[in-house]
């Protein structure tokens, strides 16, 4: 089954709403750089960043990730409607969740082994709240209101960290509070807009059901552990050998991977929307190759642009004090890049139901990149935890691929890859060339994109 025009015309719609909604909540954070690079340091910067990273797995992983089995059972009941009692299922997880989660927030607390614990622990059960509300309001088809609410929670995270370090000069714990309050505001904002606490009362589910959710959750649960120690454990390793402060610069690095993931993230969600209504019934493998193919020559050729446009506009967002930041920029562009296709074809495996295979790939991914960031951060300082990193996402995109040979019939084009040619010279340039040659390579490379795009037409 290919493409059909109307799933293309969805898929386009979806986008551009997703993309709105992440225009506005990516760019808060390259609108904060000069103010996290100006009022913070280097060391309290990279404790911040680390412990959100630290929390993010405990909440995710504690909680089974449930909003997303949530969107999924959106699509399973009656005409393709809500399954609500498997719904109320997912309502009753993320309660029975929020009790070890606090149990573990007062143990934290009463040992003092976690600085700033309350105000970590908040934002982390702020952020569950606001993720169970944005998947349920997807998953209703509701998409402006789930971009407006993205707005909402990033504006009143703006505005309260400009009030609160700025203005006021609060140390950075103040990032936890206006944090927490940007999430409570868009998760009250979609529960009141959408009326979703209806969609949660009714008979109390069977034991067989929750049990079914459950065993469906699990994977998604240690999955969600794997993918952090793919994406997460270098920092930590980091942070042992070179302090905080090396973590304040991988973070101002980081940020600017945002930029890519404003592409990335309205298409990935978009495709699950159009991915979990398929299903299964795709098994001729052309819906999902032409997908992935076309997903993957978007990504690899808007980071190529991207970059150039980077090395123009760093000197204006950084300060001096972490001018360092700019050689981790390139790597952190690939990353973004090899973690957009791995998310965009493990949807596929969510629509097929095969979410153990999600689990083995990201275990074996997760596994490459703990045994590679020890010895590469040795050598390679900062750059070290992208480069296990991107080899571990290559190895688990290359698992992924050849299990959905059997599982949806998908077909890798090997002339895909060399969609990535340009984004290797784009790197090239931005690490030795200067600003005027990076300026010169974004206008021929736009130039020829234009040009190969009307000859097509």
């Amino acid at each position: 089954m290919n493409l059909q025009f109307s799933e293309i015309k969805q898929f386009i719609k979806s986008s551009g709403i997703f993309l709105i909604g992440n225009v506005v909540s990516k760019a808060a954070m390259v609108v904060l750089l000069p103010l996290y690079t100006n009022y913070i340091s280097a060391d309290d910067l990279g404790y911040y960043d680390l412990s959100v990273t630290c929390i993010t797995l405990i909440a995710t992983a504690m909680y089974f990730e449930i909003w997303t089995v949530a969107l999924r059972y959106m699509y399973t009941g009656v005409d393709g409607g809500p399954d609500l009692e498997a719904i109320r299922c997912c309502g009753i997880i993320f309660c029975m969740s929020t009790v070890p989660y606090a149990m573990l927030c007062t143990a934290a607390i009463l040992f003092d082994v976690v600085p700033f614990a309350v105000l970590i622990f908040l934002y982390g059960i702020s952020m569950n709240l606001a993720n169970f509300a944005a998947f349920l309001s997807r998953g209703l088809g509701h998409n402006i209101e789930f971009a407006v609410s993205g707005v909402i929670n990033t504006g009143v995270t703006i505005f309260l960290n400009v009030v609160f370090i700025a203005a006021l000069r609060f140390p950075y714990p103040a990032l936890y509070i206006a944090g927490a309050i940007g999430c409570l505001t868009q998760f009250l904002y979609l529960m009141l807009r959408l009326h979703l606490p209806q969609f949660l009362r009714g008979p109390i589910p069977s034991h067989e059901c929750v049990t079914k959710v459950l065993i469906y959750a699990l994977p998604l649960c240690v999955n969600s552990t794997a993918f952090w120690l793919q994406t997460s454990f270098g920092k930590v390793v980091l942070n042992m050998m070179f302090g905080d402060s090396a973590n304040g610069i991988y973070s101002i690095g980081s940020k600017f991977s945002v930029a890519l993931s404003l592409l990335t993230g309205c298409f990935t969600y978009a495709w699950q929307d159009l991915a979990f209504s398929h299903g299964s019934d795709s098994q001729g493998g052309g819906f999902y190759t032409r997908a992935v193919g076309l997903y993957t020559c978007l990504i690899a050729l808007g980071a190529a642009g991207l970059l150039p446009l980077i090395k123009l506009v760093f000197p204006l967002l950084v300060s001096e004090g972490y001018s360092s930041a700019a050689s981790t920029i390139p790597l952190f562009i690939v990353v973004a890049s090899l973690s957009a296709v791995s998310t965009f074809i493990g949807n596929i495996f969510y629509a097929v139901d095969e979410t153990k295979t999600i689990f083995y790939s990201a275990l074996l991914a997760a596994t490459v990149n703990v045994l590679l960031s020890w010895p590469l951060i040795h050598f390679f300082g900062i750059n070290g935890v992208n480069l296990a990193t991107s080899i571990g996402f290559a190895i688990g995109i290359v698992y992924r691929v050849f299990r959905l040979k059997d599982a949806a019939g998908l077909r890798f084009e090997k002339r895909v890859i060399l969609s990535f040619a340009p984004l290797a010279l784009s790197c090239v340039l931005f690490i030795f060339g200067s600003i005027q040659l990076n300026a010169a390579f974004f206008v021929v490379f736009v130039s020829v994109g234009v040009g190969l795009w009307i000859k097509k037409r």
